[in-house]
């Protein structure tokens, strides 16, 4: 079986993406999706729209080595 993030064959691989509204039930999970396929993610959101937020239930405000 194939998982989704062998489809990308490295594509994201050191990229930098930029995602808008990153704290959000969907941009949370984009960038969740996208830490895993190696990209560099960087956030910009006004807000996190509930407590607790995806955002921390993933843990993505934590650093990674």
């Amino acid at each position: 079986m194939v998982s989704s993030f062998d489809l990308f064959d490295g594509t994201f691989d050191r990229s930098k993406v930029l995602i808008t509204g990153h704290s959000g039930f969907k941009g949370s999970w984009l960038t969740f999706w996208l830490r895993g396929l190696n990209a560099t993610v960087v956030g910009l959101s006004d807000r996190k729209v509930s407590d607790p937020c995806m955002f921390d239930i993933l843990g993505l405000g934590e650093d990674r080595e």
